[in-house]
């Protein structure tokens, strides 16, 4: 079903039309434009988030590093009695 929708869509959307980004001008048509446009709008999204885990795991492999060197402020709540 979901292969049928998506020729539908490239056939009502084959109409050619001008792309220029900076020094760039090419000719492609409409449903070409729409898909690429959707897969960098993918990259990017999957980017920010593998970027933001990223982020967050190192935040976190930071406190934990704190807290395991009793830097917590606690003591030495941390030591072996």
């Amino acid at each position: 079903m979901l292969v049928l929708l998506v020729l539908v869509f490239a056939v009502q959307n084959s109409e050619i039309v001008d792309v220029q980004l900076l020094r760039w001008h090419m000719k492609m048509p409409r449903s070409v434009l729409i898909f690429t446009m959707l897969l960098i709008g993918f990259i990017i999204g999957w980017s920010s988030r593998v970027l933001y885990r990223v982020i967050k795991g190192q935040r976190q492999y930071d406190s934990t590093r704190l807290l395991d060197s009793g830097c917590n402020g606690h003591g030495d709540e941390n030591t072996a009695t």
